[in-house]
């Protein structure tokens, strides 16, 4: 959740994906929604990302080993005022579902 009280801010989201359990996991995906209001400026992360509207990916990790956290950052300029909330969702080949 952030909040903009003028044009121009920026945000910085920063997602932590950190495998806690006993085994390897394997095709492990970031995306995430920019909600209406902010305007992507940026990413960085272990794999290459894809931008487009206001959704960014990043490209899967093949293998995230027991312990071992990756780091992704999404940078965006506000274009408004006013409360926006950043969703920033996980997949991997040992997930039933899609993490938010």
């Amino acid at each position: 959740l952030g909040q903009f009280s003028r044009h121009g801010h920026i945000l910085v989201c920063r997602i932590t994906v950190t495998n806690q359990g006993d085994a390897a996991d394997k095709n492990v995906t970031v995306t995430a929604e920019l909600p209406e209001g902010l305007e992507f400026t940026g990413a960085n992360g272990p794999t290459e990302h894809k931008h487009e509207g206001l959704e960014v990916s990043f490209e899967p990790i093949e293998t995230l080993e027991p312990g071992d956290d990756v780091r992704f950052t999404i940078t965006a300029k506000a274009n408004g005022d006013g409360d926006v909330i950043f969703k920033a969702n996980l997949n991997s080949d040992s997930l039933e579902k899609e993490t938010t």
